[in-house]
């Protein structure tokens, strides 16, 4: 059985193997609608790890008890499902909605610190002293313990226009102190004009795959444009320990 498929403990999380869904990847619903439980029990293997489309600060109680639903049929599956953030946004925001996640009966928190979800003042402060991802952490972790928050990053990014030296210090200073921070695994989201490849290096980028892995000694989750041979690959190197698969 190839690794891919054996089972996998991340922080607090115990997952039955090392495939993982993500709820970015699937339509989103129409303006308005509630996301469907069904789209999330669909995409996700049993027993694994599901990461839900983002969750917007302020849910009012029919927006919690939607992602209650969604919640359900994730765990009907046996999977483990977490709440998307922003990393962005002020310390009262995040509080509010690390109970609301928990109100709607999540498992744990994904930070998003990509230029979507963070902005890249906050990612450059970051990569410097911590900055507010520090604080958005101990904010969170108040709510739910570190062992149960991963952190979203892109250090891939076509719109992050920065030089390769400069990019791979910034990254490889965040890495490490998400590992000093013990989060409970860092989710790496590879550009398709770069593909993290594993030990080899991403195309146009040799030796950044091994050096961001160098920086991070934690649970290190893979998402992009993967086949599930490719998948595997990654976790047979051990570059990876869990992958997105969006393709057969």
């Amino acid at each position: 059985m190839a690794k891919l498929f054996s089972p996998l403990n991340a922080g607090a999380f115990e997952l039955a193997h090392r495939v993982v869904a993500l709820g970015s990847s699937m339509a989103p619903p129409a303006p308005g609608a509630e996301p469907h439980p069904a789209a999330y029990a669909d995409r996700m293997r049993a027993g694994g790890l599901v990461v839900a489309g983002p969750m917007a600060f302020g849910q009012a109680p029919a927006e919690i008890a939607a992602w209650r639903r969604v919640v359900g049929a994730v765990h009907d599956c046996g999977g483990v499902v977490l709440a998307q953030l922003p990393g962005a946004g002020a310390a009262a925001q995040h509080a509010r909605a690390a109970v609301h996640a928990q109100q709607a009966g999540f498992d744990g928190l994904e930070v998003d610190v990509t230029l979507s979800g963070a902005g890249m003042a906050f990612i450059e402060e970051a990569g410097r002293d911590g900055g507010a991802l520090l604080d958005v952490l101990a904010i969170l972790a108040e709510t739910w313990g570190r062992d149960r928050i991963g952190v979203r990053l892109a250090p891939c990014s076509r719109g992050m226009a920065i030089d390769p030296a400069r990019r791979l210090r910034l990254f490889t200073d965040i890495l490490t102190m998400l590992g000093e921070e013990e989060v409970a695994y860092v989710h790496l989201v590879v550009d398709e004009a770069y593909r993290l490849g594993g030990p080899e290096g991403p195309i146009g980028s040799s030796g950044l795959a091994r050096d961001l892995r160098s920086a991070f000694r934690g649970i290190l989750i893979a998402s992009g444009d993967y086949s599930e041979a490719e998948a595997i690959r990654l976790v047979d190197s051990r570059w990876a320990d869990a992958v997105e698969v969006r393709r057969p």
